[in-house]
């Protein structure tokens, strides 16, 4: 479970929870804020949630060197971006459908791809 242990992943999930609990004083106007508190924890989610996802696949199938390849980053991407702005929305009142948080997963399964050739491939179990 080296990879859940990895600095990175780590750190966006520290980063996550800060932004999740905690109040910046920020002008709640500003677009600064509006990003920080409505787009930066769906940009971060793709990254985190895939990095479980790679951990447990390495885990269950015992292939250390495994990755994900595009078409599964993309296949993720694509299934959050449906149960989280369409299907959710649908049978939850306090959820709403949002066109940016798509584009939030889709820059973070990107982001993903980029660091796991970088970072992922270098960390086995």
């Amino acid at each position: 479970m080296k990879l859940l242990l990895n600095p990175i992943f780590i750190g966006l999930c520290i980063l996550y929870l800060i932004n999740k609990f905690i109040e910046f004083p920020f002008d709640t106007t500003s677009y600064f804020y509006v990003f920080l508190k409505n787009h930066l924890n769906d940009f971060l989610y793709m990254p985190i949630a895939l990095t479980i996802c790679l951990a447990t696949i390495r885990w269950i199938k015992r292939l250390p060197y495994f990755i994900l390849s595009w078409g599964m980053i993309i296949g993720m991407t694509v299934f959050s971006s449906i149960v989280f702005e369409y299907i959710g929305p649908s049978y939850f009142m306090h959820t709403t459908g949002d066109w940016m948080d798509v584009v939030m997963y889709v820059l973070g399964g990107s982001f993903y791809y980029m660091l796991q050739k970088k970072y992922v491939t270098n960390s086995t179990s």
